[in-house]
Formats: structure tokens, C-alpha cells, sequence
């Protein structure tokens, strides 16, 4: 019985997608929370603020990479278009949540190019592991 249970739950949690929609309310927690020391900035795309924008887009396209992997329906074109859509929307989002409903935070183009960028590396890893695993078999 308890195998059984277990077995069901992982089911839940892989088939369904909690883990994407838990790490978007990750970051939009870490998106609207304001920060009064902070001076707006003009443009700096190289920076760790950057870098951390990239990962955490990154890591949302591999989630739902991984969600949509378990949906047997879905091409990996579809995953590619799917992912670019919803983490730029979803990054875009944020970026204009920041500037007209957070106070000491602000829109940055340097982010919405952040973002994207960590969202098409994860895109062209995740493609080129899929075409190495399928050149395998």
C-alpha cells in the first residue's frame, strides 16, 4: 500500500505542472519585493544581477521543458515555442509589474534581455541533449 501511494504521488507531482508554476512564484516574489537602497539603473547588461536573470529564466525553461517532456502529445518544436513564449511573457510581466505596481523598482530592458537570453540557452542545451539522445538510439 504505501508503494502504491508513493508511486501515485510522484505521478501527481511529475505529470502536473507544479514545479514551473512554483519557481514563476518564486521569482515573482523575489521581483515585487521592494527595495529602497537600491539606485535605478540606466543599462548594465554584464553584471551578477544579469547573471542571476538568466539562471533563474534557465531554470524555468528546463521546468517546463521537463513538464511538457511527460506529455506525449507534445513535439519538441512545441516545447521550444511554448518555453520562449510563456518565460519572456512571464519575464516581460514582471519587468512591467516592477515599474507600475512596486515602488523602488523599475522596468530594465537589460533584464527582458537577460531573461530571454537564459531562456534561449536553456532551449539550445536542452535541443542538443535531445538530439544526442536521439542520434543515440
Amino acid at each position: 500500500m504505501p508503494c502504491y501511494l508513493l508511486k501515485n504521488i510522484k505521478n501527481l507531482l511529475v505529470n502536473k505542472p507544479y514545479q514551473p508554476i512554483a519557481w514563476m512564484t518564486t521569482i515573482l516574489c523575489l521581483s515585487i519585493i521592494p527595495l529602497n537602497r537600491l539606485p535605478k539603473v540606466e543599462f548594465e547588461l554584464f553584471s551578477i544581477d544579469k547573471a542571476v536573470h538568466a539562471f533563474f529564466y534557465a531554470s524555468l525553461t528546463y521546468l517546463w521543458w521537463k513538464y511538457w517532456s511527460n506529455l506525449p502529445a507534445i513535439t519538441l518544436i512545441q516545447k521550444i515555442i511554448y518555453s520562449l513564449l510563456i518565460t519572456i511573457v512571464y519575464g516581460l510581466f514582471i519587468e512591467f509589474l516592477q515599474e507600475y505596481a512596486v515602488t523602488n523598482r523599475h522596468f530594465e530592458l537589460a533584464d527582458v534581455i537577460a531573461n530571454t537570453f537564459g531562456c534561449c540557452m536553456a532551449n539550445a542545451v536542452l535541443w542538443l541533449q535531445y538530439r544526442r539522445t536521439t542520434l543515440q538510439n
